[in-house]
This record gives structure tokens, C-alpha cells and sequence, in this order.
């Protein structure tokens, strides 16, 4: 039954397949509206709740010689997103909405600028949350808002319109994003601008391959290549492709060994080719180590049962590792024999984070590691977990440190100014961001501009965690609740942990009901999305929460109110291993630890609870 399951779930996997819609620009008189996923007879309305204010696009200072894209004005905080989406509004509604839509903004329309076309996307963007009322209407907002933001040269605000529309209605977003990339010119008007589209565009690609869509990926490679010219965009194209060709040519034999397996559950053959494809094409080692594990390659079985075996013990790590390097020397085809060199690289890593390995043991596996590239996928994404610590309590240290697994980068207070004097490269190939005890409120409202509060947003909208210790409910923090709509409010004493893993982590670590009444949190946080989590509370008679994971589109707001004294240094240190599991966490890729992209949160995901998977979009 698991085996019939495994191979159900990979079928699933890899006969997932979109069809790109190629319907004609909304501004058009011969448009024709993309069709609902699937049939809906009912739908609800949308959810009413306030909108935190938004913030004017701020534009940047040119520099000599550059042309300077403007920037995305900072969106509203989303609607809750625990609802049934609302069936697309029939064709004569549409009409009727696209003639007010053209007569409403028709002076908008003149302009076909590319910053007209980037002003009209925004305009529309907000505009489309006040008409939630009348669905017809906010579809025809949302659809001109990608439209315009496509002939505006800016893939990302498109497709920030695209998931909007997806959220609410029974569209798929991946398929508007493609729609948009495909049909449109990724060249912007700055080759800054031009790079950023592509950057977006990868992601999308990524998404495709995903999804199995290989033949749609191919035509967005294609699109991609000949203007992906910066730097930073050199080698995760050419990794790109390589996996892109590796597998568009084993997609035949995955279908035939996927017949197989349906004739003939558990077969070795068929289960080395899957299992091949899925580590060490796609990186999908939970996936892939199971049947790798029942593949008629000894050497190869034996390493997969030893990596699905291995826990936290050092010389266990070790042993993994050097059964996928002696598989990885007997390998013939060089691609995965990388693969193979790159599993053994990440165990080596894992054992060497302790102290148990040590002299020419030690040095042994630091050499193999220093001739292993890095993963292919890895050069376009940051490694799990790149972390920005602004340091308010030096115990902050115990916890980041070894969740960056030593990519932490700390910043003192007398380096904030220059840290976000350039924020988005300060941001750049960080998967979270930190704000110790009391930084945030302490900073200079200076030194708190509009575009790090753009940044910040961006930051958390495409995948990031933010992170706030206690900050008190004065100073900056209003800036918390426009941005995000959480409301940061006054203290609370005691501690109640509704989370059950949580609670059963507390105990095991010795915290009773009686030494949580001791704890102090200085903030509590209202004003809630429906979504958000609540993994403690505070003591008081209203139990506020105190401990929340709050999704932010792709990204979260994870907030708990101690500031890491002796009293609660045990709490917080359980907070976070239910969020990152950093206390046993393995090497990047291995069973049951991904590694996560940086527009993906780790471990708990956006969504309902901590514990289930986000859905596809």
C-alpha cells in the first residue's frame, strides 16, 4: 500500500501539465478572458477586512550613465485567504466592467509609456481591493493591473496581479504568469530593470519544471537566454539549461519506467530511472531516496538506505557521506555523479558542525568538500539559511547561528545606518531577517525610509521570514502595522502555550505551568489575519497572543514578544526549532529537510497551520 502510494504521488508529480492561455491584452477590443481552472458553483463572498495604508512609489536618484526602474509603491496587506475562490465573472459581466474600466481611466489609457504603464498597474492594484463587492469588476482591476504591468516592462508587478486574481478567483496563477512572460518582451527600458525581469522570470521557470511543463519551460528559457546578460544571471542559466536538457531527454524513459512501475509496483529497474531523475536531475530527495533505496544498482541502494537511515550521530553522517562519494566514483555519467559528490558534501558539512570530528578525519572531509561544486539549482537560489541578525541580545546569536548553518551576518547598532542605507542588497540572498530586542523600535525614523520599508515588504512578500523579539508597542512599530497590518500592543504576563508540539517541547525542556507564569512578554499582537497562528498566549484574562507565525503572501511575519533573558531563553529556543527544527537539521536536501529556495519558507509553511504543505499554485 505505501509503495502504491509513493508511485501514485510521483505519477501525480510528473504528469502535471499547464496549458499557456494566449489570450489577447484586456485593453483590446477582441480580449478574451482566461477560463476558471475548474468549475465552481458556488462561491463566497470575499472576507472584509481593513487595508493598512499604502505608500507612493518613491523614486530613485539616477546615476550617471543608468536608468533607474521605479520602484513598487508598497501594497496593501492581502485578505484573508481561507475561503473558497469566487468563480470568474461570465463574459457579459466582463463587458460591462471593461467599458466602465475604459471610460474610468480612460485618460490613464492615453498615456502608453512604460511608466504610465507602471503607475496604471498600481493605480489599478488598489483600486481593486476597494470594488471587492462586485467581483466582476475587481476581475477586470486585477487582469488590466497585470496587462498594464506587462506593457510596462515589469514581470514582477505582473505577476504580483497574477497571484491577487488567483487568490481570489478559480484561476491558476502559474498559468497567468506564463501567459504574461510568453507573450510579452522580458527587455525592459534599463538593463537593471531588464535583469530583475529575468531574475522573475527564473523563478517562474522554476515553477514549469516544477510542475513537470517542461516543453512551456523550454519556450521561457528560450525567451530568457539572448537578454540574460548580467553577471549574476550567467550561471544559474547555464545550470538552468543543463537541467532543463537532462530532463526533456529522459522524459521518454521516465514514462516508460513509470508504466512499468504501474504494471509492476516496486520494480528495481524502473525504480532507479524515477528515483535517478528525481535526485539528482530535480533534487527531489524525499521523493527519490525511497526508490533509490529499491533500485537494482547495489552500490547506489546501499548509499540511499544508509542517507534514509542516518539521524544526528557524526560518524553515522560520516558513513553516509562516503557511501554516495564511492558512488559518485563508479558513476559514468557525470551529472550525477556531481550529485551524488554534492550529497556527500552536505552530510560532510553536517558532521563537521560538531566537535566529534576531529585531526586528519577532520581534514579529510574538508578537502573533499572544498572540491565538490555548489549545486546547480543552488547558484540561483540562496542556500537554506542566509540570516540578517540586527544583534539586540548576543543570545540571539545561539539560536540564528546554527539555523544559518554559518551564514549569519550580524549587525551591530552603530552598523544599521550603512546596512540600510542599501537595503535591497543588504537583503540580497537572505532567507531572514532578525530584529533583536528593542532594535527595531530604537532606530532613527531617518533611517527608517520608504524604501526600507519597501524592501522589507518585498523581502517578506517573496518568501521571506521577518522576525521581531520584543520591541515594546511605541517608537517604529506603527510602521509594522501599515506595512503589515499587525497591530503591536502592550505587554503581557505568562505564558500559555496552545500549540500542542510546543507545549510537549516545553515539557520535555522542564518548563511547567508554574515557571511559564514567570515569563514576560513586552508585546502582544492584535488586529490578526485570519491565517495567522498563534503558538502562545500571554497570561492575561484577554490571552493575547504573544508567539504568532503570521503569513505575508509568500512570506511570514514570525513574532514572539521575550527578549531572550534566563527567564525565556528555553521557550524561545523551542519557538524556533518547531519553526526551523535547527536542533537536528539536515544537511540541504536530505530526507525531510529541502532545501528551500529563497522565495519559499522553511519548514513552516504560508498557509493554515505550521505543519501542512502550502498547496501548488
Amino acid at each position: 500500500m505505501q509503495r502504491s502510494f509513493q508511485i501514485l504521488g510521483i505519477t501525480l508529480i510528473l504528469n502535471v501539465m499547464l496549458t499557456v492561455s494566449r489570450a489577447g491584452n484586456i485593453f483590446d477590443d477582441d480580449y478574451v478572458p482566461p477560463s476558471s481552472k475548474a468549475p465552481t458553483t458556488a462561491a463566497t463572498q470575499p472576507a472584509t477586512r481593513s487595508v493598512p495604508e499604502t505608500i507612493k512609489p518613491v523614486p530613485e536618484k539616477p546615476t550617471a550613465g543608468k536608468e533607474v526602474a521605479p520602484k513598487l509603491a508598497i501594497e496593501p496587506v492581502p485578505p484573508a485567504a481561507n475561503r473558497a475562490p469566487l468563480p470568474v465573472p461570465a463574459p457579459s459581466d466582463q463587458s460591462r466592467s471593461r467599458m466602465l474600466f475604459k471610460e474610468t481611466f480612460a485618460d490613464e489609457l492615453k498615456d502608453r509609456s512604460v511608466a504610465g504603464r507602471r503607475a496604471l498597474a498600481d493605480l489599478l492594484l488598489a483600486q481593486a481591493d476597494k470594488v471587492k463587492g462586485n467581483p466582476s469588476d475587481q476581475y477586470v482591476l486585477l487582469i488590466g493591473a497585470r496587462d498594464a504591468a506587462a506593457e510596462g516592462g515589469d514581470l514582477r508587478l505582473a505577476a504580483r496581479a497574477a497571484d491577487l486574481t488567483a487568490e481570489a478567483y478559480d484561476v491558476t496563477a502559474l498559468r497567468l504568469k506564463t501567459d504574461v512572460a510568453l507573450n510579452h518582451s522580458i527587455r525592459a527600458d534599463s538593463p537593471a530593470a531588464t535583469a530583475e525581469n529575468c531574475r522573475a522570470a527564473i523563478e517562474l521557470l522554476d515553477a514549469l519544471v516544477t510542475a513537470d511543463d517542461y516543453a512551456t519551460a523550454a519556450q521561457l528559457l528560450a525567451a530568457i537566454q539572448p537578454i540574460a546578460v548580467d553577471p549574476t544571471l550567467v550561471a544559474p542559466m547555464q545550470a538552468r539549461a543543463k537541467q532543463l536538457a537532462l530532463l526533456r531527454g529522459g522524459q521518454k524513459r521516465v514514462t516508460t519506467a513509470m508504466e512499468r512501475l504501474k504494471r509492476t509496483p516496486g520494480d528495481p529497474a524502473a525504480s532507479y530511472v524515477i528515483g535517478s531523475v528525481l535526485c539528482f536531475v530535480k533534487g527531489d530527495w524525499d521523493h527519490g531516496l525511497p526508490l533509490l533505496a529499491a533500485s537494482d544498482n547495489p552500490t547506489i541502494k546501499a548509499a540511499a538506505v544508509a542517507d534514509l537511515a542516518t539521524k544526528d550521530a557524526a560518524d553515522q553522517q560520516v558513513t553516509t557521506g562516503d557511501a554516495w562519494w564511492i558512488a559518485a566514483n563508479k558513476e559514468v555519467f557525470t551529472p550525477n555523479a556531481i550529485a551524488m559528490r554534492q550529497r556527500a558534501a552536505n552530510w560532510y558539512a553536517k558532521a563537521l558542525s560538531g566537535t566529534q570530528i576531529t585531526g586528519l578525519s577532520r581534514l579529510r572531509l574538508e578537502k573533499r568538500i572544498a572540491t565538490v561544486p555548489e549545486a546547480a539549482i543552488s547558484a540561483v537560489t540562496a542556500p537554506f539559511l542566509g540570516v540578517l541578525l540586527f544583534v539586540g541580545n548576543n543570545a540571539e546569536k545561539d539560536i540564528f547561528g546554527p539555523i544559518s548553518r554559518g551564514r549569519l551576518r550580524v549587525v551591530t547598532h552603530g552598523q544599521i545606518p550603512d546596512v540600510l542605507a542599501a537595503p535591497r542588497e543588504a537583503f540580497e540572498n537572505t532567507s531572514v531577517i532578525v530584529w533583536g530586542r528593542n532594535v527595531f523600535r530604537e532606530i532613527p525614523e531617518a533611517d527608517i525610509t520608504d524604501s526600507v520599508q519597501q524592501a522589507l515588504q518585498k523581502f517578506v512578500r517573496d518568501g521571506g521570514d521577518l522576525v521581531f523579539f520584543e520591541q515594546f508597542a511605541m517608537g517604529n512599530m506603527d510602521i509594522v502595522q501599515k506595512l503589515f497590518g499587525v497591530k503591536v500592543s502592550n505587554d503581557a504576563r505568562g505564558a500559555q502555550i496552545v500549540d500542542p508540539e510546543l507545549k510537549a517541547r516545553a515539557e520535555a525542556v522542564g518548563l511547567t505551568d508554574a515557571s511559564l507564569k514567570d515569563v514576560r512578554f513586552y508585546n502582544s499582537y492584535l488586529e490578526l489575519p485570519k491565517n495567522a497562528t498563534a503558538l502562545i498566549r500571554g497570561g492575561n484574562n484577554d490571552h493575547p497572543a504573544t508567539g504568532v507565525i503570521v503569513p505575508y503572501f509568500r512570506g511570514r511575519l514570525i513574532m514572539i514578544a521575550t527578549n531572550m533573558d534566563k527567564s525565556d531563553v528555553k521557550l524561545d529556543e523551542e519557538f524556533f526549532d518547531v519553526i526551523y527544527h535547527y536542533k537536528s537539521v539536515k544537511p540541504a536536501g536530505a530526507a525531510g529537510s529541502p532545501a528551500v529556495h529563497k522565495s519559499v519558507s522553511p519548514s513552516i509553511p504560508v498557509g493554515v497551520s505550521k505543519t501542512a504543505q502550502p498547496p501548488p499554485e
